[in-house]
């Protein structure tokens, strides 16, 4: 059960992060880092 909160809180800070930054920008920050 742990692991499916986990992917559930994963999932949904992706889905943040991807809409603030618009997807395609989370990966040029992760290169960048």
């Amino acid at each position: 059960f742990r692991s499916r909160q986990d992917e559930s809180f994963s999932a949904k800070v992706i889905a943040a992060l991807r809409n603030e930054f618009g997807g395609h920008e989370v990966k040029k920050s992760s290169d960048s880092d």
